[in-house]
Parts: C-alpha cells; structure tokens; sequence
C-alpha cells in the first residue's frame, strides 16, 4: 500500500494508483463478511470519501446491513442472488441512500463491485455489530450498537 499525495489538495488521501491487480485484497472481518474482500482504491481523511474494489467468492454471503453516507455501486464480474430472490448481473449500476438497509447478497459466481461512499463507510447490521473504515482502508470493529427497532427499520435514518 502507499500514500502519495493526489490533484485534490488533500495531500494526506490515501491511495493505490496504477494497475490493482498490484495491490493485494484485505479480507473484511471473518465474523460477519467470511470470503468477502477489499480493496480501498481512495480514501479521503478530510471528506471520508472512499473508492474500493470489493470482492465476494462465490457462495459467499455479504450480510444485511445499513450505512450513514450514499453507497454507489456498479456490478463488474459475477452475479449477486437479493432476499427476494433477484438477481443482480454484472453491467448494473445502483446507489444506496444513506440509512437504506440493503442485503443480504449471495454471490453465486465470484462477483467484483465498484464502490463509492460519500462519506466514511460505516455498517450497521441488524445485530446491532457495527464497523469502521480506517484511513488506510482497513475495517475494524467499532461495538455494539443498541438503537432499539431503529436496526429493523428498512431505513434506520427516518
């Protein structure tokens, strides 16, 4: 990984320029993401803004779970199976307002996004475990969260 100073101004953005396939995928925490990875392309410590590359194996599961910030997403490779039984195909494009409660995905071929959050991801699932990126990408645990029914809600932000 490297930190190189960008056009932005924001001469302390975290980034990983050039070719991807140089930059290794960071498995998200075994507990809740098992066999799912990424791998953060930009991130920015002044907006929070943050460009990834995600990857699901196939068979695996990206749970339920909700965001603060707007999530774009555009589907590259693989097929990602919804709750109701769609199906999202590699060529779709989606954004996710922020507090919209989205997933559980279950990727039925090995599936890779294209990520965009406004602001600094972080997910709730409806357990009340929550998670944080770090400057550098990384997801840590950030604790319990108790909100009552506000995690039951199909946007936890109204």
């Amino acid at each position: 990984m490297s930190t190189q100073p960008n056009e932005s101004g924001f001469e302390e953005a975290f980034t990983q320029l050039g070719n991807h396939e140089e930059y290794d995928w960071v498995p998200l925490p075994e507990e809740h993401f098992e066999g799912v990875y990424n791998k953060v392309l930009y991130s920015n410590p002044v907006s929070g803004e943050v460009f990834e590359l995600v990857k699901i194996e196939e068979g695996a599961e990206f749970p339920a779970h909700y965001h603060t910030s707007l999530q774009t997403l555009y589907l590259t490779e693989g097929k990602l199976r919804h709750p109701d039984g769609s199906t999202t195909e590699a060529g779709r494009f989606e954004m996710i307002p922020a507090g919209e409660r989205h997933g559980n995905y279950v990727a039925e071929e090995e599936s890779i996004q294209h990520k965009y959050f406004s602001g600094t991801p972080t997910f709730f699932l409806p357990d009340g475990s929550s998670y944080i990126y770090r400057e550098d990408g990384r997801i840590i645990e950030s604790g319990e969260l108790d909100m009552g029914d506000r995690l039951g809600q199909e946007n936890m932000l109204r």
